[in-house]
């Protein structure tokens, strides 16, 4: 059995594994492939971070950004997933409503570069899925972000 398949059936089962013995609330709501990408080494391709209480876009977060944009337009069958999410600070519901604008304002951008509204989709996460777990200045700093995560789509007919 190749190293790969090995790795892969290993990443698998401890994911499932995990599923079992998940009774947090924060596990109830997620599908086993979500927790098995959770668990596995797979990662968003773009992060962009940004500063305590805010939804603003750096110049350079707007260059990688860009960067983004020739690839989203080649190929029309894929797609483009925005999740926001947030430091620990602050009510459940003010950082769902800020992961949210954290989210647009990338597809905000986007959009005004040519990408399509319609393959585009956002989501807010809030501070519901960490990246760090703690409350701390680098914690909170790696938490106040936004994942890009493409899609491909199959095309019917």
């Amino acid at each position: 059995m190749s190293i790969i398949k090995v790795t892969s059936m290993l990443v698998i089962s401890g994911a499932l594994l995990n599923l079992t013995g998940c009774c947090e609330s924060s596990c109830i709501d997620m599908s086993a492939s979500e927790q098995i990408k959770q668990q596995s080494s797979i990662r968003p391709e773009v992060v962009v971070n940004f500063a305590y209480n805010s939804a603003e876009l750096s110049a350079r977060d707007k260059d990688i950004l860009a960067s983004q944009i020739p690839s989203l337009l080649a190929e029309d069958t894929l797609t483009l997933q925005i999740a926001g999410h947030t430091d620990e600070v602050g009510s459940e519901a003010y950082n769902y409503a800020l992961g949210e604008r954290r989210a647009k304002a990338i597809s905000s951008l986007l959009e005004s570069k040519g990408v399509p509204a319609d393959r585009i989709a956002i989501i807010s996460y809030g501070k519901t899925r960490p990246l760090v777990n703690g409350v701390n200045k680098q914690a909170n700093s790696l938490n106040r972000r936004a994942e890009l995560d493409f899609i491909i789509n199959s095309k019917i007919g």
